[in-house]
């Protein structure tokens, strides 16, 4: 798949806990704002504009409880348990039957759903229940239901479902997450169902083989999760304990495990040491962040285009990376973070600060500048959750734009 302007599998913005998302942070009553690429009407604002560089309102979808921006796509969970998604469909990841790009919000026959995530081409969604289903590509198996595509781009009949499919075997669970095309249950016992790609480990059972239905990690104790990844090139996974602490699994090229890349791939769960007691997680394909209970944002792995916040002072490879959790400076009281492709986002006391590339205008700031350090963007405020998804973005706010 392609990794440029038309990437149907880099990563979600991902940041959960067991009852909050913050690629889409629990708040009944909000309306949404989107920013940055818009090729295929993913920022739900309909304007004729490809590249919006300022937050636009998303008309037409309220009360939202949750908003999550992917790869040329967006969904949103309505108030009442209802889910609305716009802008690409290439894989059927709209879930309305049909392989059409939308720039109006279509409804999801599906309901009621009590949380959302989304990834690359395919969405997933944790029932009242406590049950889960998938729509989308499921080229790696990311339905979940003992079929795949085989990695096969030109498949059809297994490569994707345009509708929700139920994920078998699964109950009990209290959040779900997606990254790259792997996808995770938290149960509410603590333990960890995951499934989908696995070429770098990143599903945590302790091998690189794909999984199309799911399988038991090997961890215990987790509270939250998050994935970063990139269908065809895998990912890796954080974990949250009831203790505050992290670990980490997957690809490590860049330093995403927190540790340097002396292997590219781990596929057991270790500890990511230097942390604070941690209350949130985020990861892209090559970046990490960690909210922590004092409202401070670590950051690591990647930082070739500035997406840490912080001064890179190593090279993986040919890029600058930092293999161990760094302080990102001048962001206090943050309530939420989001790791994008190559830029990253933050709250703090209601205003989104952004920071990283900014090549179709993903940072929100008026223009196509990187930043280097976080800056807060203009024009929306009482934001209560951000997504970061490929190129473009999304906020939760409860005031209209100014």
């Amino acid at each position: 798949m392609l990794r440029g302007l038309l990437a149907a599998a880099l990563p979600a913005a991902l940041i959960f806990s067991a009852g909050a998302q913050a690629a889409g942070l629990s708040a009944a009553g909000l309306s949404a704002a989107g920013w940055g690429f818009n090729g295929k009407g993913e920022l739900g604002a309909r304007s004729a504009s490809n590249v919006v560089l300022r937050p636009m309102p998303v008309p037409g979808v309220s009360p939202i409880k949750e908003v999550v921006t992917t790869s040329e796509w967006s969904m949103a969970l309505l108030g009442d348990g209802t889910v609305e998604t716009w802008g690409g469909n290439r894989a059927g990841q709209l879930g309305d039957g049909s392989t059409e790009a939308k720039q109006a919000p279509v409804t999801v026959r599906i309901g009621p759903v009590k949380q959302i995530a989304a990834a690359g081409e395919h969405a997933i969604a944790l029932m009242a229940d406590g049950t889960v289903e998938v729509w989308g590509s499921n080229l790696f198996g990311q339905l979940g239901n003992g079929t795949d595509g085989g990695a096969r781009e030109g498949c059809l009949t297994l490569c994707r479902s345009s509708v929700p499919v139920p994920v078998a075997g699964l109950s009990g669970v209290s959040a779900v997450v997606a990254g790259g095309a792997s996808d995770a249950a938290l149960l509410g016992n603590g333990t960890l169902e995951a499934w989908g790609e696995n070429k770098t480990g990143q599903l945590g059972d302790g091998t690189t083989a794909e999984k199309d239905s799911p399988t038991l990690a090997r961890v215990s104790g987790v509270t939250s999760v998050a994935i970063g990844g990139e269908a065809t090139l895998g990912g890796h996974t954080l974990v949250l304990l009831g203790s505050g602490a992290v670990e980490a699994v997957g690809f490590n090229g860049h330093g995403e495990l927190g540790v340097p890349p002396t292997s590219r791939v781990r596929t057991s769960f270790a500890p990511v040491a230097g942390l604070p007691a941690v209350s949130a997680l985020s990861a892209s394909w090559t970046h990490s962040l960690a909210l922590s209970r004092d409202g401070t944002v670590r950051a690591w792995g990647n930082d070739a285009r500035g997406e840490l916040g912080v001064r890179a002072r190593l090279r993986c490879g040919r890029r600058a990376c930092v293999v161990g959790p760094e302080l990102v400076p001048a962001l206090h009281d943050v309530t939420a973070v989001s790791a994008g492709y190559a830029f990253s986002l933050a709250v703090s006391g209601g205003s989104v600060y952004s920071w990283g590339q900014n090549n179709f205008g993903q940072l929100g700031n008026g223009t196509r500048v990187g930043s280097l350090t976080p800056r807060p963007i203009a024009g929306v405020s009482q934001v209560s959750g951000v997504s970061a998804g490929n190129y473009s973005a999304m906020a939760l706010t409860a005031l209209p734009l100014q």
